[in-house]
């Protein structure tokens, strides 16, 4: 039932935030937006990752978050993999 929960937060407070957009501001800073945005997600992805493989000393792949596995399924009909 949490997830349930958690699921409806996350998604009511997504469009929350896109509510808040004004369209016509938007238009004029989407650079400006996008580069925020980028940033808020690269630097903490980039940064886990980093510290995963150099602090935790993860191997290569798990820091990134993939599985080796993952790109030998890519092509395969999901019944096979």
């Amino acid at each position: 039932m949490d997830h349930v929960l958690s699921g409806t937060g996350a998604i009511v407070l997504t469009f929350l935030a896109g509510a808040e957009l004004d369209p016509v501001i938007f238009k004029t800073k989407w650079k400006e937006a996008s580069i925020i945005g980028l940033a808020g997600f690269f630097g903490p992805f980039l940064g886990c990752t980093a510290i995963a493989h150099y602090v935790l000393h993860w191997a290569i792949m798990p820091s990134w978050l993939l599985r080796r596995r993952a790109f030998d399924d890519l092509g395969k009909p999901w019944s096979t993999r």
